[in-house]
């Protein structure tokens, strides 16, 4: 076991984010978690990484609690990609990928010979040689995100946590997002956290289901446990098709017209 939350809660005012949560990520596993919004579903990714902190409970990273890793340590473990937004970085692709190394360097330090055959690997292996010398502004979102998820692997973590990566993607740039993802992760023996409300992806990709209401763990479990109509229903108070994608074994999900 890589990952543990247990009895984990946080609040925000009187409001309670996430109550009481506990579950489990195994090396190697690709857990998604959905829900509707304001579940708690991104809040539980920045109490990963320290962002924001509980106020019950604990969340163990490979048997150690997260408060007990300096920051630096941290994120030698952990890479997180927030949601995209429409910020602007006055870098080329190179850059801002290098940028993932800074767990590894002191400050002024130069890239060391190691650092550099890192940072070469993941830009192959996501696809973004012949994008290095371009400006990370002038890119688009699907080339974008490919960046953002570089520059975190570049951090050598051993857990990768997505905030709805795909989001605001054009389907074509969502097939490539997720391709990316899942053959890297599955590459490099990466365990995976990803939010997102896409459930046709959750069937067809996850190994794990963790479903939120509420800040509560409504469901956890295997996608063809998970994703039935009467489960969806009670998660998203709508009701859903479910179909068999003719060309393969997942699921297609679409809500009631």
């Amino acid at each position: 076991m890589i990952l543990e939350f247990s009895n984990f809660s946080f609040s925000c005012g009187d409001r309670k984010i996430l109550d009481t949560v506990s579950f489990t990520a195994e090396e190697g596993e690709y857990i998604c978690i959905t829900g509707p919004n304001g579940a708690g579903k991104s809040t539980l990714l920045k109490c990963l990484v320290k962002i924001i902190k509980g106020d019950e409970g604990n969340i163990f990273l490979f048997g150690k609690d997260i408060n007990d890793y300096p920051q630096k340590d941290l994120a030698r473990l952990l890479g997180y990609v927030p949601q995209s937004t429409d910020q602007t970085f006055p870098f080329n692709v190179y850059e801002f990928i290098s940028m993932g190394r800074y767990p590894y360097l002191n400050p002024f330090s130069r890239l060391t010979r190691r650092d550099i055959r890192v940072i070469d690997t993941i830009i192959e292996l996501t696809e973004l040689t012949a994008f290095t010398e371009r400006n990370l502004n002038s890119l688009s979102g699907g080339e974008r995100q490919r960046v953002y998820i570089a520059a975190s692997l570049v951090q050598e973590p051993r857990v990768l946590l997505l905030d709805e990566p795909k989001n605001h993607l054009d389907p074509r740039h969502c097939q490539e997002v997720q391709k990316t993802l899942s053959e890297i992760s599955s590459r490099l023996g990466i365990t995976t956290i990803h939010v997102t409300h896409d459930l046709s992806h959750i069937s067809r990709w996850s190994h794990k289901i963790i479903a939120l209401k509420s800040g509560v763990i409504l469901f956890e479990g295997k996608p063809d446990d998970i994703v039935t109509p009467l489960n969806l229903k009670k998660l998203f108070d709508t009701d859903f098709h479910t179909f068999k994608n003719p060309g393969e074994h997942h699921q297609i999900i679409v809500p009631f017209a």
